[in-house]
């Protein structure tokens, strides 16, 4: 093998065992909420860090109707290598739940309340 294969061999090594690694931490850390409106629709979603949102760029915001957070992205991710998708992924979780709370969804489990509070979603 020639340098540049070697570099591509260690990036791709590099990368292979943080993502190793962060889903042995992090995943744990991830609980899940289910949130209901007046008009009995629920809505699920885990509160931490959003492993979909890192492996699936823009895609989840698409499948969740968010359009515009979806595309801005998947443009974002192409003109930085896909790095914006680690970083947004630290936050899509509790925006994302912000957002549905101001639709009229809110979390009935008590149990999780001293969670979310010491996470900052509500």
């Amino acid at each position: 093998m020639n340098f540049s294969e070697n570099i591509v061999v260690i990036v791709a090594s590099v990368f292979l065992i943080s993502v190793c690694i962060g889903v042995y931490i992090l995943h744990n850390r991830q609980t899940e909420v289910i949130l209901r409106n007046d008009a009995g629709e629920s809505c699920k979603l885990n509160i931490g860090y959003c492993w979909t949102l890192m492996m699936f760029n823009g895609f989840l915001p698409i499948s969740r109707n968010e359009w515009v957070i979806g595309i801005l992205l998947i443009i974002l991710s192409s003109l930085t290598s896909g790095a914006i998708n680690f970083i947004f992924a630290f936050f899509y979780n509790k925006q994302y739940f912000k957002r549905m709370q101001a639709k009229g969804f809110i979390h009935y489990d008590k149990n999780l309340e001293s969670e979310l509070i010491k996470r900052k979603y509500i």
